[in-house]
């Protein structure tokens, strides 16, 4: 079997690099959507005497929100500078090719 040739090992590191992000995103908003849901019911409870015990367990919800959102944030721009890396690292391989 022939090796990969190095602009299709580029193509698919950065294919996997853009499902990754994608994927990323779409949990950062779903995560924010439920964040939106938590603040609601929050300043729903607050409003209700002896809502406390379950208005502290929807703070915990959103911080673990929180912290989970700042890991997405921090591998997309580890993705970012990835996909950026191996553009352009393909597109020199690419000016390199002779047909």
């Amino acid at each position: 079997r022939r090796p990969t040739p190095p602009p299709v090992r580029y193509q698919r590191q950065l294919a996997s690099a853009q499902t990754e992000s994608s994927q990323l995103t779409a949990e950062a908003n779903e995560i924010q959507r439920d964040q939106d849901r938590l603040r609601q019911n929050i300043n729903s409870l607050n409003r209700v005497a002896g809502q406390q015990e379950q208005v502290n367990r929807y703070a915990a919800d959103l911080a673990k929100g929180d912290a989970r959102l700042a890991q997405i944030r921090d591998r997309q721009e580890q993705l970012r500078r990835s996909v950026n890396a191996l553009q352009t690292e393909l597109n020199a391989l690419i000016e390199k090719l002779e047909f």
